[in-house]
């Protein structure tokens, strides 16, 4: 596969990250104004805040906690906000809301939560000063965290992409839309109603056409990611991505594709190899430095964007589906995808047992496995190994009917194993030796 040279057109300095917790007793919290006293930490440049200290402060009237699912619920008015302690999803009225870098903690029986992540939930716009996070409510703070928004993502490029400058067309599209980019509206498809399909030939053709407009690209694969940290103190996320094109195996490149340059405000959990969906607005063109594994470099023509939502393809499936309250939600090529992974699984009968092995090593949870009439049902949590070719082996004994163990003679057998990812089915052909 090609490798990106030069991940931007100017070199980007890579940043260090904090792995550990740091002590943060210095780091202060204001909620409209007020001084609220909490026990803080941060973590990989997160601050979190003791629960209730938070929960309080943000005026929250209703505070639930389940101890077995490790789960608090925070109701204010006709906001219910959910977060489990380990877990990185963040659900607002039982929609997925915010895909969290650091989980909620739990240190020495006192919860900890991360400070933007749930005042952004209830309509909080959250800034830093003077080593003070600050918490404000009401459509002002919006604003200025919307006018600051569109200051970073100008000086991202004025740094990063050659000094390419947001024209008027797309200042007015970003100030039309600032809440969904920037502020506490936005949220993982803050702009999906209003980007439009654009086919990426298209736009690489002719960006400027659509300086005004907020367009969405789906399934584009990463080949280069950065965090980077600006001189005003904010991060942007900085992207290099490719769609379509011809994988050719003897080079082990791609040829033909279409790259962009994605410049996004704040932080995202992906990396290279990813699927993504992006919802932005063309800013430019420019060009990247690719290399095949036979040492071939190329120089490719490349579209830059400014992203109001950048996201897995995955996380983008997991918010439609939970949206869909239980329907069923079809993205084909995601489907296929996982039927493939579920197909490749190897299956091995033998004397010992059913051995399940995967391929792809992705982890899949067991949720049942038919052989024939016999059925194996776990009852803990049962995951197919992805510790090299460990995978997982079922004792005939396990399989049973109506009490019956399962006990072969040499011949096929119908098999069906059942996942968290989905399901297969194979002919398995079994000699007794």
């Amino acid at each position: 596969m090609k490798k990106i040279k030069s991940l931007f057109i100017a070199s980007i300095t890579a940043l260090t990250l904090l792995s550990g917790t740091a002590s943060a007793a210095s780091v202060k919290l204001s909620v409209n104004g007020t001084a609220v006293t909490s026990p803080s930490f941060i973590q990989q440049g997160i601050t979190f805040f003791g629960l209730r200290e938070l929960l309080n402060a943000l005026g929250v009237g209703q505070i639930k906690w389940d101890a077995k699912a490790q789960t608090i619920t925070a109701v204010k008015g006709n906001t219910t906000v959910n977060v489990t302690i380990g877990k990185k999803q963040v659900y607002k009225n039982g929609m997925l809301y915010k895909e969290l870098e650091v989980p909620a903690r739990s240190i020495q029986n006192k919860v900890y939560l991360p400070a933007r992540a749930v005042a952004e939930a209830f309509g909080y716009s959250v800034s830093f000063k003077n080593n003070t996070v600050v918490l404000t409510s009401g459509n002002a703070s919006i604003t200025s965290a919307s006018t600051d928004g569109i200051a970073t993502l100008s000086l991202a490029l004025d740094q990063y992409a050659g000094g390419i400058k947001l024209n008027a067309n797309t200042k007015q599209t970003l100030s039309n839309n600032q809440s969904a980019f920037f502020g506490s509206a936005a949220n993982p498809l803050s702009l999906d109603k209003i980007a439009k399909s654009i086919p990426v030939n298209e736009i690489a053709r002719d960006w400027n056409k659509y300086s005004s407009t907020i367009v969405n690209f789906t399934f584009l694969e990463i080949d280069s990611i950065r965090q980077i940290k600006l001189s005003n103190g904010k991060t942007v996320t900085g992207v290099v991505a490719h769609a379509g094109g011809k994988y050719r195996e003897m080079t082990e490149s791609w040829e033909d594709s279409v790259y962009f340059q994605i410049f996004y405000f704040g932080t995202a959990a992906l990396k290279a190899g990813d699927s993504i969906t992006v919802n932005g607005i063309p800013v430019g063109s420019g060009s990247v430095d690719t290399m095949d594994t036979l040492g071939r470099k190329q120089t490719e023509p490349m579209t830059l964007l400014v992203a109001g939502n950048l996201l897995s393809s995955s996380q983008e499936y997991d918010i439609r589906s939970t949206r869909s309250q239980g329907g069923s939600v079809v993205i084909p090529e995601l489907q296929a995808e996982a039927q493939k992974k579920m197909d490749s699984l190897q299956l091995t009968l033998s004397a010992d047992g059913l051995k399940i092995f995967d391929p792809y090593l992705t982890g899949m949870e067991i949720k049942s496995v038919q052989i024939q009439d016999y059925t194996f049902t776990p009852t803990a949590k049962t995951i197919i190994s992805n510790n090299g070719y460990e995978g997982l082996m079922i004792p005939l004994s396990s399989f049973l009917d109506a009490g019956s163990e399962f006990q072969p003679t040499s011949g096929s057998f119908f098999i069906r194993v059942v996942t968290d990812r989905g399901e297969t089915t194979k002919f398995i052909v079994f000699k007794n030796d």
